[in-house]
């Protein structure tokens, strides 16, 4: 096998080198403990930021906000916009995007050797939680996520005792103007 390199130009053997060791440093083991991310979603750096792992963060978009604001963090993109040439200045070891990001910066950042988790919106609260679960692996804080959800859970269980026997009006909820438009479970 070694045998092939030796045949090649030296710069063409140190660009191959360089490329397998970003692909193997950027996209082999993602649930490293130490780590470097980058939000592209408020959703997703409000995870972070519960889980308490703001320290890993290292940049998100013009929407996101940390509890504590003397985490400062760069600002590499809107929701849908990205900087890619900020993303790669900073050589972040996961980028957390969703369906909203940009399928060509996902593409490009992916090419690019970096670890991209697409999150897909969730529909419901499991899978809400098992975004916030993923979230917790990427940063290495299972044991807190596991906790939050467990709190959570029961404070949901809590409130359903506490509303089960209250009156509940239909309600009608407009999403569209020009035309009306409804989702017909909010009128159930």
């Amino acid at each position: 096998m070694w045998g092939c390199f030796y045949f090649m130009s030296k710069r063409k053997y140190f660009l191959i080198l360089f490329l397998s060791s970003q692909f193997f440093l950027n996209g082999l083991d993602i649930y490293s403990q130490e780590k470097k991310i980058i939000s592209l979603g408020p959703a997703f750096t409000k995870a972070v930021d519960e889980l308490n792992a703001q320290d890993k963060l290292i940049g998100y978009t013009s929407f996101c906000h940390l509890q504590d604001e003397s985490y400062h963090k760069e600002i590499v993109a809107t929701i849908i916009d990205v900087n890619i040439e900020k993303i790669i200045e900073l050589n972040p070891d996961v980028i957390l995007a969703s369906q909203l990001t940009n399928r060509r910066s996902i593409e490009l950042l992916s090419k690019a050797g970096f670890s991209v988790v697409v999150f897909q919106q969730p529909k419901n609260f499991n899978q809400l939680c098992d975004q916030f679960r993923k979230i917790a692996e990427i940063t290495g804080t299972e044991k807190k996520a596991e906790k939050i959800i467990k709190l959570v859970r029961e404070e949901i269980t809590q409130i359903q005792a506490e509303t089960d026997n209250l009156y509940r009006p239909k309600v009608f909820i407009q999403i569209g103007a020009r035309p009306l438009f409804t989702d017909r479970k909010s009128t159930r």
